[in-house]
């Protein structure tokens, strides 16, 4: 007499077969996908750029501001953009340098640029006071987190979604992407009426009648 395993081999080893090549299915990666998970693993391995720079500011009255600026503006920050290296493909320079620390060093490339992050800021223009009839503009700002990496620059302000500034640009310019960006000069955060830029604080009111004075 047959017994069950007997009877039915023939069938069972085709079962185990299909279950082998679905199993199989399941799991193959293509080419393009080892070769990204590769990458992904090789770039877990570089060493993380962790930057705090003390930058330095000139402080400026409302009228040296103003004198100074290409345009002034009172507005809202609607959005904040990620944030970006600034070489021509927007990704971290390959050939980045480390001192005998370990510690990254910001140096100029071979055309004199800066390795840098930046995060670009998108302000909604309530009232203009000085120059441009958009409205809206967005600026550059030094500083920020790409991929892990990240600098931050001592003098730069914190801009968030909703705060309320009073911008003043020092000139404008055309990104290979075709944005263009402002470059702030100097800026204050508006809080309950109050205009505050660092330590210094002065009323909203007492702001806008210094800048709109100015010729």
């Amino acid at each position: 007499m047959k017994t069950f395993i007997d009877r039915y081999k023939v069938d069972i080893i085709l079962t185990l077969v299909l279950a082998l090549v679905v199993i199989g299915m399941a799991t193959y990666k293509p080419h393009s996908d080892l070769l990204s998970l590769r990458e992904k693993a090789k770039q877990a391995n570089i060493k993380r750029v962790n930057v705090a720079l003390a930058g330095y500011e000139t402080i400026y009255t409302p009228e040296e501001a103003t004198k100074l600026s290409k345009d002034v503006v009172l507005g809202t920050v609607i959005e904040v953009k990620p944030s970006s290296w600034n070489s021509v493909d927007r990704k971290r320079p390959k050939d980045m340098k480390f001192n005998h620390l370990g510690g990254p060093r910001i140096e100029p490339d071979e055309n004199g640029n800066v390795p840098m992050i930046y995060t670009p800021v998108v302000i909604s223009v309530q009232k203009t006071l000085k120059g441009t009839k958009n409205k809206t503009i967005m600026i550059k700002m030094m500083g920020g987190e790409v991929d892990g990496d990240s600098i931050t620059v001592g003098n730069e302000h914190r801009l968030k979604v909703g705060d309320q500034v009073m911008l003043f640009t020092d000139y404008t310019f055309k990104e290979d992407n075709g944005d263009t960006l402002d470059v702030p000069r100097y800026i204050y955060k508006i809080d309950d009426g109050e205009a505050k830029h660092g330590d210094d604080s002065i009323a909203l009111s007492e702001l806008e009648t210094r800048v709109v004075s100015v010729k």
